[in-house]
């Protein structure tokens, strides 16, 4: 990465990683475009191809694995772990998911978290659910949801 003139404590390494920076400070991005559109965002971890590739202003989003977190814009304290995982989010906030394209589709929801290949691959702007997947048969485990209004936990055995 070039020297922005501007940007602080920023390290990318891969063509194109952090190539639009020009205040964002704290950021690491290792692999080809790579945080490439960040313009101002700060703390971000981007590692692999296409990884957080489209986000501009997002804080403290972590993104591990091929166009993990690819689209998100704005979205702030995300974490995807896995190819794809969180790639079509574009303003969601504090959403975890780990494991090939989990949490896929989200694209405005917050505070999700997917555990396992595939697993909430259909939310797109849901809330507080939580699915924790085993690669048993492909077949989710268990379901946790939460309904904070309610406080209360609902728990299915499959």
């Amino acid at each position: 990465m070039l020297d922005d003139g501007t940007g602080n404590a920023n390290t990318g390494i891969g063509k194109h990683s952090l190539s639009s920076n020009t205040a964002g400070e704290d950021n690491t991005a290792t692999g080809y475009s790579a945080l490439k559109s960040n313009t101002t965002g700060n703390s971000n971890t981007a590692n692999g191809y296409y990884a957080l590739f489209k986000s501009t202003v997002g804080n403290h989003n972590t993104a591990n694995g091929a166009k993990s977190l690819y689209s998100n814009i704005t979205g702030s304290y995300n974490t995807a772990n896995g190819s794809e995982s969180l790639s079509k989010n574009t303003g969601g906030n504090y959403n975890t998911a780990n494991g090939y394209l989990a949490l896929t589709e989200n694209t405005t929801g917050h505070n999700n978290t997917a555990n396992g290949y595939r697993s909430l691959s259909s939310n797109t702007t849901g809330y507080y659910t939580i699915l924790q997947m085993e690669l048993i048969h492909s077949l989710p485990t268990q379901l946790v949801i939460v309904i904070p209004q309610l406080v209360t936990e609902h728990f299915i055995q499959i």
